[in-house]
């Protein structure tokens, strides 16, 4: 992302996303908004400024998603105590590490804007048109910064229409569910024209050929991490191959990932064994992320562990639904390449409140124990 803002800033062009081998020319192998935020601030402020800009930028965010988790709580389980417990948590524990160099935080933040925003749209007395127009600019304006936010808009869009919509009929909830998908239409139509013109296809992405190839061959390890200490990840990936790079840019993006997907595909029939192998590691690691990225992972775990007894305790919570929708759809993806733990921030609030009604419900248990009378 750094090197297409550098690039954008420097020649109008988003593109050249592998500075470390050869330039391919413009490229859709990452969204849009973060590389082009990039490259604004590059342009107007210079390089260093715009870094510092960033920085500060990534603490805003960390500050703000943790300041949204009492109003989530109050949503989710008309309570706020659980939400404070989880934001109690999450400044305590080292949970967020500082990467102004991605859009994970954004994506979290964004999210977590996007639910309180589109529930307050959908409760509100005004008009359930611009309600739905406006959701649905706001979920395509997030899967610009990052497309695996559908996976969590979308559920939320279904979850929070049913719950306020109850008395809506079906004709109703059909339209509203039209409006909504036609600006999320509109909101990422441009971009996806421009992959069109560029590389043929309407795409948001392009990478996942290569991101799948590079993480299912004979040298893969589970973890980013570890393919990038063994060097496995850069031989197989343009950004560290220029063998990789160079059939990139003769066969162009879209043709490129088709082809390193088709090739993925074979590695996986002829390795069945090793791929189920490396996909078990890699489900582990989306939830609890490998020990070895540091002191960050620890507080992930904690946080996965005290959210499954949340989320028993919840059983009961409507909201359950949405929770279960989104932790199987989000994380497919991410199963079957490199596992690494900043894919879990944008869904990391999920599990924070469920972690944070755990906390909540064992104190109140506790003080009413200690209310209780003594036994004679």
């Amino acid at each position: 992302m750094v090197a297409i803002g550098q690039n954008l800033a420097a020649h109008g062009v988003f593109g050249h996303p592998f500075a470390e081998t050869i330039d391919t020319g413009p490229t859709a192998v990452v969204p849009p908004l973060y590389p082009a935020l990039i490259g604004i601030l590059i342009r107007l402020f210079g390089g260093s400024a715009a870094w510092f800009i960033l920085s500060g930028g990534v603490i805003l965010m960390q500050a703000l998603s943790v300041s949204l988790l009492p109003r989530l709580s109050r949503m989710f389980f008309d309570d706020a105590r659980p939400g404070v417990c989880a934001a109690i948590l999450c400044i305590l524990l080292p949970v967020y590490s500082w990467m102004p160099y991605w859009d994970a935080m954004y994506a979290a933040a964004g999210l977590m804007l996007f639910c309180v925003a589109s529930k307050r749209l959908l409760d509100a007395g005004g008009s359930r048109f611009t309600a739905a127009m406006l959701t649905g600019f706001f979920s395509g304006f997030l899967a610009l910064m990052n497309p695996a936010t559908l996976f969590v808009s979308v559920p939320w869009i279904v979850f929070a229409a049913s719950e306020s919509g109850k008395r809506w009929s079906w004709k109703e909830r059909i339209r509203l569910a039209g409006c909504c998908a036609a600006a999320m239409t509109l909101m990422v139509l441009p971009w996806s024209l421009r992959n069109y013109s560029h590389f043929g296809t309407l795409s948001l992405k392009t990478n996942l050929g290569m991101t799948l190839f590079a993480s299912n061959n004979d040298c893969a390890s589970s973890s980013l991490l570890s393919e990038l200490i063994s060097g496995c990840y850069a031989a197989h990936h343009p950004y560290g191959s220029l063998a990789e790079a160079e059939l990139l840019k003769s066969t162009g993006e879209a043709g490129y990932d088709r082809y390193r997907i088709a090739a993925t595909m074979d590695w996986v029939r002829a390795h069945p064994g090793r791929f189920a192998g490396l996909t078990l590691r890699r489900i582990a690691e989306f939830w609890f992320p490998n020990p070895g990225y540091g002191v960050y992972v620890l507080g992930i775990w904690v946080i996965t562990a005290i959210s499954i007894p949340g989320l028993f305790l919840m059983r009961r919570n409507p909201v359950l639904k949405y929770l279960g929708a989104v932790f199987l759809l989000h994380p497919c993806l991410y199963y079957v390449v490199v596992s690494d733990y900043r894919y879990r921030y944008p869904i990391l609030w999920l599990s924070l409140l469920p972690a944070g009604y755990a906390i909540s419900a064992a104190l109140i248990k506790l003080r009413l124990l200690k209310q209780e009378p003594l036994a004679d």
